[in-house]
Parts: C-alpha cells; sequence; structure tokens
C-alpha cells in the first residue's frame, strides 16, 4: 500500500506527520537520547559563565566612563541578567540540527535533588574553548539522534553497526553544512547592512524598508536549507548535493513544504509552554520531558517521511523526464 502511494502522490503533511509519530510510538528507544540530555541539564552541573560576563561589564562600563544613565549601561544590565545565568551545557542542544532540549537555555540553579554543582568559566578564551566543544558535541549527538530516526524511518534495513560508523561522515558533514550557512550568512549580512546605511544616508525610509524585505528574503532562502540535513541522514549525501535536493524539494513542493513547518512550529512552541508549567524541582517536570521529547521526535520523524517520499517521486520522475527528452530529440 505504500509503494502504491509513493508511485501516485506523496503522503500529504498530514499522513507524514501521523506516519513519524506512529514510527516513535514502534521505537520508543529513539527518546533515549532527548530524555538522557534533559536529565543531565536538570540534575546534572551546570556550566557557569558568570565571571566572564561580569568581567566584560565591568569593562563596558570603564569605556563608557561608568555613566548608568546610557544606552550602555542598559546594555550591560541586560547581559549580566540574560547571560549570567545561561548554563553553557545548554549548546549540547543544537535544535533543529541536533538534539531537542525542554530545559536548554533556562535557568536552573535547583533542581529536584537540590542545588545545583556550578562550574564557573573564568576566561574569554576558556569560554570559547568550551563554546566551540559543547557546539561540536552536541552536533555529533544530534547527528547520531537524528541518524537513528532517518533510519527508522528511512525503509533501510542497513544493520545499527554500519550506522553506527555513518555517524561519523554524517557528523562531519553537517558540521560543514553549518559552516557553509554561517559563512554564508555572514558574507551576505555584511554587503546587505552596508548597503542599507548607504542607502539610509540618501533617503532613511527606504533603508527602513529595504531591511524589512532583506530579513524576509533571508528567512525565505534559509528555509530552502531545511531539507539539507535529510539529504545527508537519510541519503548521504555531500553538502552541495544536499542543499540542491532541498532547494529542489522546497520547489517543487513549496505548499506543503511551508504547511509542514508552520504546523511543525506551532505544535513545538505551543506544546513547550505547557510543558514549562511544572516547577523545576517538581518531579512532575520529568513527565514534561518524556512528553517533549516524544512530541520533537514525532515531528523530526515526520519531516524524514516527508522528504523521503518527495525525493522518492522526484527520482522516479527523473528518467521519465530524460525518456521524453529523448525521444522529442
Amino acid at each position: 500500500m505504500m509503494k502504491a502511494q509513493t508511485e501516485t502522490t506523496p503522503l500529504g503533511v498530514i499522513d507524514s506527520l501521523n506516519a513519524g509519530f506512529s514510527a516513535v510510538a514502534r521505537k520508543p528507544g529513539l527518546l533515549l537520547i532527548p530524555l538522557l540530555l534533559d536529565l543531565f541539564l536538570w540534575i546534572g552541573p551546570r556550566l557557569s559563565i558568570t565571571p566572564v560576563v561580569a568581567d566584560l561589564a565591568a569593562r563596558l562600563q570603564k569605556i563608557t566612563g561608568g555613566t548608568t544613565d546610557s544606552s550602555a549601561a542598559l546594555f550591560e544590565q541586560s547581559m549580566s541578567e540574560i547571560l549570567g545565568s545561561y548554563n553553557m551545557f545548554s549548546a549540547l542542544s543544537t535544535w533543529p540540527l541536533g538534539t531537542p532540549s525542554l530545559l536548554a537555555g533556562n535557568d536552573l540553579e535547583a533542581g529536584p535533588l537540590g542545588t545545583l554543582v556550578t562550574i564557573q568559566v573564568q576566561a574569554l578564551d576558556e569560554l570559547l574553548a568550551w563554546l566551540l566543544s559543547l557546539t561540536l558535541a552536541g552536533l555529533l549527538i544530534g547527528s547520531l539522534y537524528l541518524g537513528l530516526i532517518a533510519r527508522w524511518t528511512g525503509g533501510d534495513h542497513v544493520p545499527l553497526r554500519t550506522w553506527a560508523r555513518f555517524t561519523w561522515i554524517h557528523w562531519a558533514r553537517i558540521v560543514a553544512l553549518v559552516f557553509v550557512v554561517l559563512l554564508g550568512a555572514f558574507c551576505l549580512s555584511v554587503s546587505f547592512f552596508l548597503a542599507v546605511e548607504i542607502i539610509a544616508m540618501i533617503f532613511a525610509p527606504l533603508a527602513s524598508l529595504l531591511l524589512v524585505g532583506g530579513i524576509g528574503i533571508a528567512m525565505w532562502g534559509l528555509f530552502h536549507l531545511f531539507f539539507a540535513a535529510h539529504g545527508i541522514l537519510l541519503e548521504g549525501l555531500s553538502v552541495s548535493q544536499a542543499i540542491g535536493n532541498s532547494v529542489t524539494l522546497v520547489r517543487q513542493y513549496r505548499f506543503s513544504s511551508v504547511g509542514l513547518l508552520v504546523i511543525t512550529v506551532i505544535i513545538s512552541l505551543g506544546l513547550g509552554t505547557i510543558w514549562h508549567i511544572p516547577p523545576t524541582k517538581s518531579w512532575m517536570r520529568l513527565v514534561a520531558i518524556a512528553g517533549n521529547a516524544f512530541i520533537n521526535t514525532g515531528l523530526a520523524a515526520a519531516t524524514f517521511v516527508f522528504y523521503r517520499e518527495r525525493t522518492t517521486r522526484l527520482a522516479a520522475a527523473l528518467p521519465k523526464a530524460k525518456q521524453t527528452t529523448n525521444s522529442e530529440s
């Protein structure tokens, strides 16, 4: 029945979501990695950057002459309040290119077992080293997590040990994908904001309009890369091939792709507010952690089903198009 569905029309957004959650229900072991990550963030040690933030705030105060009524003083206060309570171990969650987490970014000083052990980061170079290491580790864990979802929803029967060896290749390509996207975004943003500054000196209202339009175009461009990781994890594609496949899929199935993304974001963010209702010191938060892991894993699985259905159809349509071209020539 699935084969017949693939040959006629791919599964719709709702059917893809149903297939994704069904896959997770049949394989609850897929929840293990997000559960362990949230448990670590909940009862494990904290990695605090408060000393570094305090040092940067002090330097900023010296630069601004110690004024208390300036925008720099407000920025200093906001920086101390937000970054001072940040747990750097949250960088292990690189969702959506990694493992989802309910507690990543939360200000947790105490859990159900009492006050958490805090490790202080003392210097800026130490902070950068921790950030890079934790991000790379998070992408590695995320590659394993998403790779297992891809394996279970991809319909292949590759042995688990063989697939686990692919994790290192997947990880390297995911890291390369992140680097390419960040580098491209940086280069384009520098050129774009330079152009906005020049136009602002000539005609300010036009610069504001250009800024809004540029942000919209940037978001639309990033959306075309939504399925790049799927090509790497599900088909073993290179970074350039994965980006090309993602752009082709989104252009070919634009409305259903937008629908999937919108529904996924609404479900994830909407239920996220519910998961935060139980207090962090209550063991009821464990239910919320499990619920968040199931929902986000099911949503991730649905995107892999959606991708597989459409790439299979596009691949099947390619030989037909070539035959038609050859016959016409």
